[in-house]
């Protein structure tokens, strides 16, 4: 006689999936060079160090796939934003006091590659850490009062295109077998970049890129539940 017993459903979080997302991005920026007196003589720009705090938003997707065992999920995904705002002014001089000048700091887009690794405390929540590879497109330019030549003011001091590293953490609730959301925390580092200026004088500046990210997103699996019959 045939088992009666309706299927039963066990969701699980194994296969494709494609999101969204939006966040508050925090670049931290830190610029530090020397001028051999090219400019206008001054030693006092010697061995300066600036900072440029700011805030933008980020909109932008991601893509990547998980694979669950038992209460332990693994994968690898990626994903691309765009960011708006930038910082268009900044005096020096708060921080490097008679070195006072107009900054303007943009980070135009980021992505990265990371692997991730999570923990189900329920079969709906996931707990995970992410870390991998991220890329990023930012254009730093200033000029300084009172000098014979606006510095850099048409040289982009940030090196345009960057790579470093990122990690963070972050946690998903699934409604269903397919929609799930989730909160993540990035912090990444592109490191530091060096321009030479020797055109005028012995001079080059070091600019430090790093950002702090909070995000919230929606995500859309594509294999359905497992079912199993007993």
């Amino acid at each position: 006689m045939r088992d009666a017993t309706p299927p039963v459903t066990i969701a699980t979080w194994t296969g494709p999936y494609l999101g969204v997302q939006g966040g508050a991005n925090a670049p931290g920026t830190k610029s530090g060079g020397f001028d051999a007196g090219g400019l206008d003589g001054n030693s006092a720009l010697n061995n300066y160090s600036l900072s440029y705090p700011m805030t933008q938003t980020s909109v932008g997707a991601f893509a990547g796939y998980d694979y669950q065992i038992n209460r332990v999920l693994v994968g690898i995904e990626g994903d691309y934003n765009r960011v708006f705002g930038s910082n268009h002014s900044f005096n020096a001089e708060d921080q490097y006091p008679g070195f006072s000048g107009i900054t303007k700091v943009n980070a135009q887009w980021n992505a990265s590659v990371r692997g991730r690794l999570g923990f189900l405390p329920t079969d709906r929540m996931l707990v995970y850490g992410t870390a991998g590879v991220a890329f990023a497109a930012f254009d730093l330019r200033y000029g300084i009062e009172g000098t014979q030549v606006p510095l850099f003011g048409d040289v982009n001091v940030a090196g345009d295109n960057r790579i470093g590293w990122t990690a963070g953490a972050g946690m998903q609730y699934a409604f269903d077998t397919s929609w799930s959301m989730r909160g993540e925390y990035r912090y990444t580092d592109y490191r530091t970049n060096r321009v030479n200026y020797d055109h005028i004088g012995a001079s080059y500046v070091d600019t430090q890129m790093t950002e702090n990210r909070a995000s919230v997103g929606i995500a859309y699996k594509f294999a359905g539940p497992v079912t199993a019959k007993y």
